[in-house]
């Protein structure tokens, strides 16, 4: 059986629902500035292909990154300009892929880097603009390729 289209489910931050067919066989998805609240990613675990993901400037208070595990092909996660928290990588230990995280602008007190040591392909990694005082880089040191770490912070440990 052929999947054609499959459905991202949401809400937007007036509470209206949001629903957007996607294509499968999708490689890059950007769902900015569309003032989401929560979004499904379920969808996307369905999507082999899919090299980025780009859900920056919404109002996101939560994700949860389980189905990108799925995502093997995932080169790019840009949460930019949300409201997030909290966040649990784990699922991203998975995308051996992965190249760029970008996590700036949210409201990360703390963040638990140690999925991302299974990420080889880890050149570039945004924490700043968030509330973090206190971070364990260490979990960065295995991976060779890691070139570039953006945070404000005063407390690092490294």
């Amino acid at each position: 059986m052929v999947i054609l289209t499959i459905t991202l489910h949401g809400t937007l931050e007036s509470g209206e629902k949001f629903n957007q067919e996607i294509d499968p066989n999708i490689e890059h998805f950007f769902l900015n500035g569309k003032q989401l609240k929560s979004n499904d990613l379920t969808p996307f675990g369905d999507c082999k292909n899919l090299q980025a993901l780009h859900l920056y400037n919404n109002s996101l208070e939560e994700i949860d990154l389980l189905p990108l595990r799925r995502c093997k092909n995932l080169r790019r996660l840009n949460l930019y300009g949300n409201r997030l928290k909290y966040i649990d990588l784990t699922p991203l230990s998975q995308c051996e892929q992965l190249r760029e995280l970008d996590l700036d602008s949210n409201q990360f007190m703390s963040i638990n880097l140690k999925p991302l040591s299974s990420c080889l392909e880890l050149v570039h990694l945004d924490l700043n603009t968030n509330q973090l005082t206190m971070i364990n880089l260490k979990p960065l040191r295995s991976l060779k390729k890691f070139a570039c770490l953006f945070w404000k912070t005063t407390n690092l440990f490294i």
